[in-house]
């Protein structure tokens, strides 16, 4: 297998692919405790405005959950056990942890994430990862989501490196679909799959994943 030496890069989305939501019985427990319907949880918390306003960095991470906090009824010592079980059940996906581990002597490594500011905090000091990476971007950091363009371009201009040499890694087909109509290299991950090995050796080239 003849490895492809015009790629310089990875750039790996986060939520769905490096990070996934394993056990979600802390949100459900929160549902019963609040008298909500199975799976309300995720939409209030995950599924309003004020969600992609914060992640667009268009308002602080704390307004958006003094919204959630206000339109749950919680205090402030509650809001605040709400965002720890919230989050309690996701894990680092240990294939992806490895490839990355893997491939870092031999490639650059970054992550672009539609996400708020605390992802870094939870990559730093509850995973303890982000020495893996040369690059990490958040949707809020930049105040743009992918599919835009725009957010794809940050990534490139913080690893400067042209499109045609990254790898991009997501869950979600649109965002794949963005990174192609740039020239990027690109893999869409689904989540029931749970080895990305095979299709990232045959587009790298590499026998040793």
């Amino acid at each position: 297998m003849l490895v492809d030496r015009s790629i310089k890069a990875l750039i790996w989305d986060c939520g769905g692919v490096l990070v996934r939501t394993e056990d979600s019985s802390g949100r459900r427990e929160w549902e019963q405790k609040l008298g909500l319907p199975p799976y309300d949880i995720d939409r209030v918390v995950l599924g309003s405005k004020a969600w992609i306003q914060a992640q667009c960095g268009e308002i602080p991470e704390e307004a958006y959950w003094t919204e959630v906090r206000v339109h749950l009824g919680l205090d402030e010592r509650a809001i605040q056990d709400l965002r720890r079980d919230f989050y309690a059940g996701d894990r680092i996906n240990p294939v992806v942890l490895d490839v990355i581990t893997r491939l870092r002597p031999h490639y650059k490594q970054a992550i672009l994430s539609n996400a708020v500011p605390s992802l870094l905090e939870m990559l730093r000091d509850r995973f303890q990862i982000v020495h893996l990476f040369d690059v990490i971007i958040t949707s809020a950091s930049i105040r743009v989501m992918k599919p835009d363009p725009q957010a794809y371009r940050a990534a490139l201009d913080a690893l400067r490196l042209r499109a045609e040499e990254t790898v991009f890694i997501d869950d979600l087909r649109e965002n794949i679909q963005g990174a192609n109509q740039l020239g990027m290299h690109a893999i869409h991950f689904e989540t029931d799959q749970d080895d990305i090995r095979p299709l990232l050796s045959a587009l790298l080239g590499r026998a040793d994943l």
